[in-house]
């Protein structure tokens, strides 16, 4: 066909070809046929025109010639008349054919006129299609043709210039694939590889010429083959998605000579002219690899060298605290013994040597576990000011020891009802308030606790201990918070201590949600300040709320005291409660105002004095003001700071002045001044909980003793000894549990490590064994002296109600028996005797309550929902401490752990222990 269309002649090509282009040539063409049908038209007319004529002109003659002339005549004549028409019609067919000719030739004009330009650009867009130059185009004409050749010539160059710039970006494409530092391979759909760079060719070892064109397959290991052409396969399913580098797919590579390598892939679909192609980058990842799998054996190395640290830390701790509590056990012991002044001191030195031991042993302990990750903070409701009384109340002796005024500041609005970890608080707070009693000689220490505000948690507090002691120099506090660390470190320093505490007190805050920092200047005291985050308790309901507090509005209270914080502490605690507080650093004028006060119609209700006063005695004020006539409707409060100063035994011999021991703390400030103001004229004696609780009022109890050591069993006979216990000592755990099971105890002491049976098993024993009695669990409290939390746990998990840490001292053991030991009541020694009078009006409403949900609790046990046996026992356990119920606490404590455990026994047991200790009540 080629062939044909070549052999025709080049005015019919260029004919058909401009029949091919726009309406230009079309209208040429049209013009020509034309002229051509112009020229047939008129020829026919003219012959048939002059045919008509002639015909008619020989009718005419023929009629007048019929009769003038013969037959001959007539047909010489019509020979003639043929003879013109024959010319006539030769003319005429002539005319037509020189119209036809010129018809012709102007069309053929006229189409090679338009045709040629058109055909040269033609010639010219297939040129360019098929890469080559184009010729020369008429873009000179004025017409529509040199418009059109003006603008393919545009179009020329706007495509040249495309495709340089085509060929310059391939190219820096070409180029930063070359540069890539990772392997960058092309891939069709059909997962041949198109390209490769320089990296790739490296890393697989093969050429250009070996790897394009070929399969992907030639670059993985054969036994992978199969599940990469699935992958492939998925990867185009639907919309690909570009998996980068880091987050792709990991798999093994294969070189030219065999070897395989680990290479991390990623896939990054592009739509390109020949379809979708996959730009593949390729990571070598042996080295990583091989640095992870160090990592891991570094990181189980590591792990293995914590657990073997904290159990050889838990092991010296135990071996250490074992010998520590007999040395400590019986200092303590040798105390309570007749002694001389030299024998008291080398006795009371003994115990104090002791004591820096195990505080050494538990910072020691306390930072190992914190750098090896494995102190958690528990999170259990408590009472903020508890905590701050129990720190207050350790740290009174040491501050009344160096003569320091310890003064608690924490405002009313500041809330009480808490989650979190209350003995890591302790425990910063002790470590705080020790070192500024440590660095102190004289003035004052303050706790003082605010709100946070805009703090990120629900309940943020700054805490912040104040002293007036030697301060700290701008260079060293920094330093201070790393561990083993002193602002004096020199072997002549006056201050012991291992440098640990404050370490130890940064990284709970941070545990904490905190910061610690401090702020000082050298000889002008310090304050060290730290933030903690804390949820709101989870039990406070609201029962003991703050409205249940005093009101004092109208009532007049007169403040004396030197120390201008302790002041401000008192009469602000009194100010938040409505009363209208006036305050005087002296006791010279105390008796003139008033007097004053009371001959202008406005007397103070209650004068609250210090004991230790500038220019006179407390005791002496307090006297001349009772003497005083006109001042008999005062009440006179006195606020004792050292009840070891022979104070006691004063207020003992007055038997009237009531009192409150310093650190005055806030509930019991609003207690005593409401009490002052309930009972007028008769003579009230209102003590602090520290002066005038005997930790020896206890009942006659059966104690059963489970410890192995000698030394520890003559120890805790000897704290017991001259209270009302009946003593039986088990030397080991088998022991213990034969002995428990023949007799009837009111407490069991478990040494938990011991032979033959050790503390766990045999409380459990303990435990099952009651159960299937059906009887009421007895109070177990563990001993041990692994000090770790985890000890605490397992032993509580175990069935004890109370953990002990050895060295155990006689207070801490005597105030636990007490807890766990003392009757349930509304009077006497039993709950209630130490509330606030509004929680003690209210304590019949709780038991009641406490009593009807007995019946809900067996309910559902028979039904297994210990989801609300759980709830039950997280509230009782919540709110027993706030009205004195600690039996009751930890029955509650006991329901919630059993109920997440699902342990029937153990719920049945606990619920017939409430229902039997409600009906006590």
């Amino acid at each position: 066909m080629g062939h044909g269309a070549r052999r025709q002649p080049v005015w019919v090509r260029r004919f058909r070809l401009g029949m091919k282009f726009g309406i230009t040539s079309k209208i040429a063409v049209l013009a020509a046929i034309l002229v051509l049908g112009t020229g047939l038209i008129v020829g026919l007319l003219s012959h048939y025109g002059l045919r008509s004529e002639l015909a008619i002109e020989r009718r005419w003659v023929r009629d007048q010639r019929a009769v003038a002339q013969p037959a001959a005549m007539s047909e010489q004549a019509d020979a003639a008349f043929d003879a013109r028409l024959a010319a006539a019609q030769r003319r005429i067919v002539a005319g037509t054919l020189v119209f036809l000719v010129a018809a012709v030739a102007l069309a053929v004009f006229l189409s090679s006129l338009l045709v040629r330009p058109l055909a040269t650009i033609a010639a010219a867009a297939r040129d360019v299609a098929d890469g080559r130059a184009s010729p020369a185009l008429p873009t000179d004409r004025r017409d529509e043709i040199g418009s059109l050749a003006r603008s393919f010539a545009a179009m020329e160059d706007r495509i040249r210039q495309r495709s340089l710039e085509l060929e310059s970006s391939q190219q820096r494409v070409q180029d930063i694939l070359e540069s890539a530092p990772d392997a960058m391979i092309t891939l069709g759909r059909d997962g041949r590889i198109l390209t490769a760079n320089s990296p790739a060719r490296r890393m697989f070892g093969y050429s250009s010429e070996e790897l394009i064109g070929n399969s992907v397959d030639l670059l993985i290991p054969e036994r992978f083959r199969s599940q990469h052409a699935q992958l492939v396969s998925t990867f185009f399913v639907g919309a690909p998605r570009a998996r980068p580098l880091g987050r792709g797919l990991e798999l093994l590579g294969r070189r030219r000579d065999g070897t395989e390598f680990p290479a991390e892939i990623s896939l990054s679909p592009i739509e390109a002219g020949e379809g979708m192609v996959t730009v593949s980058a390729i990571r070598d990842i042996t080295q990583r690899k091989r640095q992870e799998h160090e990592l891991i054996t570094a990181r189980e190395a590591a792990l293995h060298a914590s657990r073997v640290k904290s159990e050889f830390l838990a092991k010296m701790s135990h071996e250490i605290r074992t010998p520590l509590n007999a040395i400590i056990g019986m200092a303590e012991l040798l105390q309570r013994t007749p002694l001389n002044g030299q024998q008291q001191k080398y006795a009371h030195l003994l115990q104090s040597a002791g004591d820096n031991l195990l505080n050494v042993i538990n910072d020691i302990l306390d930072i190992s576990r914190i750098e090896s990750g494995q102190l958690e903070l528990r999170r259990t409701d408590f009472l903020l000011p508890d905590v701050l009384g129990g720190v207050i109340d350790m740290m009174a002796v040491s501050a009344q020891g160096r003569g320091l005024e310890l003064v608690l500041d924490l405002p009313e609005d500041v809330p009480t009802h808490l989650r979190g970890d209350p003995e890591r608080l302790t425990q910063i707070l002790v470590n705080l308030v020790g070192n500024a009693i440590k660095f102190t000689d004289s003035g004052e220490v303050v706790l003082r606790v605010r709100r946070e505000p805009g703090g990120p948690g629900a309940t943020t507090l700054q805490f912040a201990v104040r002293d007036t002691g030697i301060g700290i120099e701008s260079v060293d506090q920094a330093r201070i918070f790393e561990s083993f660390t002193q602002v004096d470190s020199s072997i002549t320093r006056t201050r012991p201590g291992t440098g640990l505490g404050l370490s130890i007190s940064r990284q709970l805050v941070n545990m904490m949600s905190g910061r610690l920092w401090v702020d000082s200047r050298k000889g002008a005291g310090s304050t060290f300040s730290f933030t903690a985050e804390f949820e709101p308790a989870m039990a406070n309901d609201g029962e003991a709320g703050a409205a249940m507090l005093p009101d004092f509005t109208g009532r007049r209270v007169l403040v004396v005291d030197d120390n201008d914080s302790s002041r401000a502490v008192v009469s602000g605690l009194l100010r938040a409660r409505g009363a209208t507080c006036a305050e005087l650093e002296s006791g010279a004028p105390v008796l003139g105002i008033l007097r004053e006060a009371t001959g202008v119609g406005t007397p103070f209700d209650v004068l609250l004095v210090d004991e230790h006063m500038p220019d006179g005695d407390g005791f002496h004020l307090a006297d001349r003001v009772r003497g005083d006539a006109s001042l008999a409707s005062l009440h006179v409060c006195l606020l004792v700071a050292d009840v070891r100063g022979g104070a006691l035994e004063r207020l003992a011999e007055d038997g009237g002045l009531a009192h409150i021991v310093k650190p005055v703390k806030r509930a019991e400030l609003l207690d005593a001044v409401q009490a002052l103001l309930a009972a007028p004229g008769a003579a009230v004696a209102i003590t602090g909980a520290s002066a005038n609780r005997s930790s020896e009022s206890l009942p006659v109890l059966d104690v059963l003793l489970a410890e192995d050591s000698i030394d520890n069993q003559e120890i805790v006979q000897g704290y017991l000894a001259d209270l009302p216990c009946r003593v039986t000592v088990a030397s080991d755990g088998r022991a213990a549990v034969d002995l428990f099971q023949r007799g009837d105890f009111d407490i069991v002491l478990m040494d938990i490590q011991m032979p033959v049976l050790d503390g766990y098993s045999a409380i459990r024993e303990i435990r099952e064994w009651e159960a299937v009695r059906g009887v009421p669990p007895t109070p177990i409290v563990a001993l041990t002296a692994y000090a770790l939390a985890e000890e605490r746990e397992k032993s509580l998990a175990a069935g004890s109600h109370a953990h002990v840490s050895k060295p155990v001292r006689r207070a801490e053991l005597i105030a636990t028996i007490q807890k766990m030991t003392r009757p349930v009541g509304a009077g006497g020694e039993g709950a209630g005797a130490d509330l606030d009078p509004i929680l003690r009006r209210r304590l019949p409403q709780y038991l009641e309550r406490r009593r009807a949900e007995v019946a809900p609790l067996r309910g559902a046990l028979a039904a297994g929902d210990f989801a609300t046996i759980q709830t039950i026992g997280h509230k009782i356990k919540g709110h027993a401490g706030t009205y004195g119920l600690d039996a009751l606490g930890d029955i509650g404590r006991a329901l919630e752990s059993a109920a997440a455990a699902s342990d029937v026994a153990s719920l049945t047991q606990s619920i017939a222990a409430m229902d039997e200790l409600l009906r006590a009540c």
